[in-house]
């Protein structure tokens, strides 16, 4: 290597650090400005950021040669070092795009091939490291061509990133108050309402097929009251669809967000519109005299509504930053550690989903001890994975277990619901109150037993005063919330065998 050019000795150190960096650049790769519309902060600093640790690690590359320069007999273990290496970061990039986890490849190919097939890739890096060192002499003068012959990815990354760099939003765009207050309406309607979605609650797993050893007993006890839908469906299996659909109470085929601040709704009939020009149960409710507020996950609520007096969102982005160089720590933190596994501790997505859940939660029962509102909706990002909660030690972190993890997530759904439950019962406004509590989705990737119980989610509804439980087996979809919400405030509906009368009334339509 020493005797190449200058200009060929850089581009192989770029182009092996290029592939050492390919998880990142499947993450970046193609730019797509609605990409904005889920993140934290603009993506200007993270391509900025991506091509600087290019660059670190290829002068890394280059440093680690240039001293085994000196040392001849070391040259051979230090490129072999290398490319194993590149190897295995090339390897864990494609796992991680196409979502392969140490479960999922596992449960592919059973024990044995799970076994084999890690043998077989540790005999491929010691193949390498072997035949790098044996035949180093021969290898010396032609081991720089692979990668040279790969230089035109760097036109691909950089390129893009460049078009990033020229496209990416203003982060000014992505400033959202720490507690957003847009105003504050006068509640003139006697009734209060909290509507709460936790985020992938299944219903087979919860309530139809529980588990023995999951104790659930807030969900419990709010069934003694409530009416229970045991066969309610969602309005689609993705919270990217559901959640629009549930907020202004109409099936949707698709959504497609367009910047940080706007999105396109598809409704079934084909029919495009812009979802902040849609009406949502939240102007619905204002009409009618009632306060509003929203806390919730994943969705950049405060960045959509402008007519909510309450808001607050919890970005499940945990990649971005407004500084470029915490984006440059975050992208090579990314490189060594996976969601389960870290060697800082939790990961980085773990760290996230426990800030939002606990923050979200604290954020809620201070809001709900001032007594104030009049509807409140709540989007939680609990039991949805990554798996933060153990229910036996009642701690957070890293939950590794494939088939309790879920279980844990929904044991602190339960928990969650009942320290609501005992803020509100505080403030005297429990039994006055509808509350609703659902899902967005059923558990998609059942990792208990492998039973998929497609959009089948738990769909409880405490009318005020309710103190007996009512049961509804005919099939109801969730994306009728909204109208029943509106039908019990303005009194068309005042009893608990009114509304189920309602439900079973509804015209029964899979979407």
């Amino acid at each position: 290597m020493r005797n190449k050019s200058v200009s060929k000795n850089i581009l192989v150190y770029l182009s092996l650090a290029n592939l050492i960096m390919l998880k990142v650049w499947f993450s970046l790769l193609p730019f797509n400005i609605g990409k904005s519309f889920w993140l934290r902060h603009s993506q200007f600093n993270s391509y900025e950021a991506a091509i600087i640790c290019t660059v670190l690690i290829a002068a890394t590359l280059w440093g680690a040669s240039f001293i085994a320069g000196h040392w001849q007999k070391i040259m051979p273990g230090v490129w072999s070092a290398i490319y194993g290496m590149t190897f295995c970061f090339i390897l864990n990039g494609i796992r991680v795009q196409y979502g392969w986890t140490k479960d999922t490849i596992y449960n592919a190919l059973g024990a044995w091939g799970f076994l084999l097939s890690g043998i077989a890739i540790l005999l491929v890096i010691a193949s390498i490291v072997f035949v790098m060192i044996r035949y180093w002499c021969i290898i010396d003068r032609h081991h720089y061509r692979v990668p040279l012959m790969l230089t035109p990815f760097l036109l691909v990354t950089f390129g893009q990133s460049a078009f990033a760099l020229w496209k990416a939003e203003s982060e000014i765009l992505f400033i959202s108050p720490a507690y957003h207050h847009l105003r504050f309406t006068e509640n003139t309607h006697s009734m209060s309402v909290i509507w709460i979605i936790f985020d992938e609650l299944d219903y087979r797993i919860a309530f139809g097929h529980r588990p023995k050893e999951l104790l659930l007993p807030e969900f419990d006890k709010l069934q003694k009251s409530s009416i229970v839908a045991i066969n309610a469906f969602s309005p689609a299996s993705d919270t990217s669809i559901s959640i629009p659909a549930l907020l202004i109470g109409i099936p949707l085929k698709n959504t497609r967000p367009m910047s940080s601040t706007s999105m396109i709704i598809t409704e079934n009939n084909g029919k495009n519109s812009s979802f902040q020009t849609t009406s949502t149960i939240f102007a619905d409710m204002h009409h009618h005299g009632s306060r509003t507020a929203l806390f919730g996950w994943f969705f950049p609520y405060s960045r959509l509504f402008d007519a909510i007096d309450v808001i607050k969102d919890y970005s499940n982005d945990s990649m971005t930053s407004d500084s470029l160089l915490q984006s440059i720590v975050l992208l090579l933190r990314s490189l060594v550690e996976s969601c389960n596994y870290s060697l800082f501790g939790n990961s980085i997505p773990i760290k996230n989903h426990i800030m939002i859940t606990t923050s979200m939660h604290k954020d809620v029962v201070q809001y709900l001890q001032t007594n104030l509102y009049g509807f409140c909706f709540l989007h939680y990002s609990v039991p949805h994975n990554p798996n933060i909660y153990n229910r036996r030690t009642h701690t957070y972190g890293t939950n590794r277990d494939i088939k309790a993890g879920y279980l844990d997530n929904v044991a602190l759904a339960d928990q969650i619901l009942g320290e609501i439950r005992t803020t509100m019962q505080k403030t005297g406004s429990w039994d006055k109150t509808l509350v609703i509590v659902s899902s967005d989705h059923h558990w998609r990737v059942n990792t208990y037993d492998g039973i998929i119980d497609q959009k089948h989610v738990p769909f409880l509804v405490k009318m005020p005063d309710q103190r007996k439980s009512i049961l509804i087996s005919d099939r109801f979809e969730t994306v009728n919330t909204k109208q029943m919400i509106l039908n019990i405030v303005d009194g068309k509906i005042k009893t608990p065998e009114a509304l189920k009368q309602w439900m079973q009334g509804l015209k029964s339509t899979s979407y």
